[in-house]
């Protein structure tokens, strides 16, 4: 467990998921904007919203329930 929080306290780890809410909210501010207008690409950039979430929001209890 301590080399799980090691890492996410890591300033590298860090920088590369502030990186990733970056690209969340310019996919959510591109979907507010443009909603409607195409429902497979709507459809896209909630996915991957969602995907951008799942990286750096990961707790090591979702690791071990992974197992």
């Amino acid at each position: 467990m301590s080399d799980f929080l090691d890492w996410k306290a890591h300033p590298i780890t860090k920088r590369v998921f502030e990186g990733l809410k970056e690209q969340e909210q310019a996919m959510t501010e591109a979907l507010v904007t443009s909603a409607g207008e195409d429902s497979a690409s709507d459809r896209f950039k909630v996915g991957y919203i969602a995907a951008l979430r799942d990286v750096y929001l990961i707790r090591l209890e979702d690791e071990e329930n992974a197992k």
